[in-house]
């Protein structure tokens, strides 16, 4: 079951507005509203998880066993965050060094 495209058919009943087939409509453009207010939180896990994926190999699980592959993806994603606190390390310690070329 869907929305028909009827928009605002609905009648009054005791003061308020009961929407038959508007209410479709109005969830569509909260949903709308919502996803765009999470979305810079979302894209950043998400670039995350596709790295990972992509380059490590957390796409498909390793072992039998929840426990094992559990561990396996902690593992990847500790090293993930080794990698990016370096690079982030080296990108400051290169603008330190930089600091003295300003013009102040």
């Amino acid at each position: 079951m869907g929305c028909f495209g009827l928009v605002g058919v609905g009648w009054v009943f005791k003061g308020r507005l009961n929407m038959v087939f508007f209410g479709c409509f109005l969830g569509f453009y909260f949903q709308q509203s919502h996803n765009k207010q999470r979305s810079s939180i979302r894209y950043v896990v998400e670039r995350t998880f596709g790295l990972l994926k992509l380059h490590h190999g957390l796409g498909k699980a390793r072992y039998l066993g929840l426990a094992r592959n559990k561990a396996r993806a902690q593992l990847i994603a500790m090293s993930h965050n080794l990698k990016t606190g370096m690079n982030i390390f080296k990108e400051m310690q290169r603008l330190k060094g930089l600091r003295g070329y300003c013009v102040q």
